[in-house]
C-alpha cells in the first residue's frame, strides 16, 4: 500500500506542478501555452487497482499456505509468488509512466524558468534561487542514474526499489523547481510595479 500511495503522490505532484507551470506562463505574458496532457491518469488508476487486487490475492494465498503443508503449501506459495511478481511488473509500469511524465514536466519547467529569468533582474533573483536550481539539477541527475540502474536489475523487487528512489529524487527536483518558480513569480511582480 505504501508504494501505491507514493505512486499516487507522484501523479498528484505532476498534475499540480503542471497547472502551476500553466499559470506561470499566463502571468508572465509569454506566448507559450503549456497543455499538460494526462491521458494516462485513468490507465494508471486501473493499473493501481490491479496491483491492489494482485497483492490481496497473493496475501490470501500466503495465508492459505500457512494452514497447509507439503506440496499443497508449496503450490500455494508458488502461486502467491507469481501474483506478487505480476504486481511488481504493474507497479514498475506505473513508475515508468509517471517518471516519463515528470521528466517532461521538469523540462517544461526548465524552459519556463529560463524565460522568467530573462525578464527579471539576476541580482533580484538571489542566491537562494540559484541554490534551488543547482539542487534540482543534482536531483534530476541522480533520478536519471537510479532509473537507468533499474533497467539492469533482473530482480523485480530490486528494480522497484531503484525506481522508488528515482521517483523520490524526481519529486524533490520538481518541488525545488516549484519553489524557484515562486521566487521568480514574486520577483517579476516587483519588476512590473517599477
Amino acid at each position: 500500500m505504501k508504494t501505491t500511495t507514493l505512486i499516487m503522490a507522484g501523479l498528484c505532484l505532476t498534475l499540480q506542478m503542471g497547472v502551476r507551470g500553466q499559470e506561470q506562463n499566463k502571468q508572465m505574458g509569454t506566448s507559450t501555452v503549456k497543455v499538460i496532457s494526462v491521458p494516462h491518469a485513468d490507465y494508471v488508476s486501473d493499473l493501481l487497482k490491479e496491483v491492489d487486487l494482485l497483492n490481496d490475492k497473493a496475501d490470501h494465498l500466503r495465508a492459505e499456505a500457512k494452514k497447509e503443508s507439503g506440496e499443497k503449501q508449496k503450490k500455494l506459495n508458488r502461486e502467491a509468488s507469481v501474483l506478487e511478481n505480476r504486481s511488481l511488473e504493474k507497479q514498475i509500469e506505473v513508475f515508468e509512466i509517471n517518471y516519463a511524465n515528470n521528466d517532461k514536466l521538469y523540462t517544461d519547467n526548465e524552459k519556463t524558468i529560463r524565460q522568467m529569468q530573462k525578464k527579471t533582474n539576476s541580482k533580484q533573483n538571489g542566491m537562494h534561487l540559484e541554490y534551488l536550481l543547482t539542487e534540482a539539477v543534482k536531483n534530476i541527475r541522480l533520478a536519471d542514474e537510479l532509473a537507468e540502474e533499474s533497467n539492469f536489475q533482473s530482480n523485480l523487487a530490486l528494480r522497484m526499489g531503484n525506481l522508488e528512489n528515482a521517483e523520490e529524487k524526481m519529486l524533490t527536483a520538481l518541488k525545488q523547481q516549484g519553489e524557484a518558480l515562486e521566487i521568480l513569480k514574486s520577483n517579476s511582480k516587483m519588476v512590473a510595479h517599477r
